[in-house]
């Protein structure tokens, strides 16, 4: 009798421990999520001001006109990878559904990259009249082929409740890049500028995601999916 009460005292103690640790966990999600947006929001309101002073509106014009394509491709792009990931329960989640969801995603992102650059570019370009979206359309799909490796890479952190690295990765890529970004302005870049600044918030994120442990070898299992 003794030794069951002491057991469920036991449990009952580990209950509240666990709860306390999963209220702080959740406190700083919050906090860090909140120093992401802010950061970003705060560094991208600057950021288009000198940019806007810099450049033309026809420059921001010509890259407004690609995202309404890159932009409605890039929500294809997820297929729900992600979200799934992270809702799966870990007990049931192994390292062949990461490798699965990777190249699965950089199959699907490498058909929509080619769809881009070799149809759609070349249509818009004769539909606005602005030979410049054949070249400018490809290289702001360079983001959509390279999503794959963060959208694992995020769902990873994620689970892992790791907010306080993913706050870092974004601020940090989205101020260096935004900097170069002005650099690039000032020098004359004109619309590549604006370019430069959209690519390289999706490439300088996986070039600090590909150093996370557990790199995704070419695998795939069917049942992963």
């Amino acid at each position: 009798m003794d030794n069951a009460i002491l057991s469920n005292e036991n449990t009952q103690e580990l209950n509240i421990k666990k709860a306390g640790s999963d209220k702080k966990v959740v406190v700083s999600g919050i906090f860090w999520n909140f120093v992401q947006l802010v950061v970003n929001q705060s560094f991208n309101f600057l950021l288009k001001l000198v940019l806007a002073k810099l450049l033309f509106p026809g420059e921001f014009g010509i890259v407004g006109m690609a995202t309404v394509f890159t932009g409605f491709v890039q929500v294809l792009n997820d297929l729900g990878v992600g979200a799934a990931l992270v809702q799966k329960k870990e007990e049931t989640l192994r390292s062949e559904h990461y490798h699965t969801a990777f190249w699965t995603g950089v199959g699907w992102s490498l058909l929509l990259f080619l769809v881009m650059s070799f149809a759609v570019a070349p249509l818009a370009a004769i539909f606005y009249n602005k030979p410049i979206l054949e070249s400018v359309i490809p290289v702001l799909s360079i983001g959509i082929l390279i999503s794959p490796v963060n959208l694992v890479h995020k769902a990873q952190l994620t689970k892992q409740m790791a907010f306080k690295k993913l706050a870092y990765i974004d601020n940090v890529s989205n101020i260096v890049v935004g900097l170069i970004a002005l650099v690039m302005a000032f020098k004359g870049a004109g619309v590549w500028a604006l370019v430069f600044n959209s690519v390289g918030n999706v490439f300088l994120p996986c070039l600090c995601f590909s150093g996370q442990p557990g790199g995704n070898r070419p695998s795939f299992v069917k049942k992963s999916i």
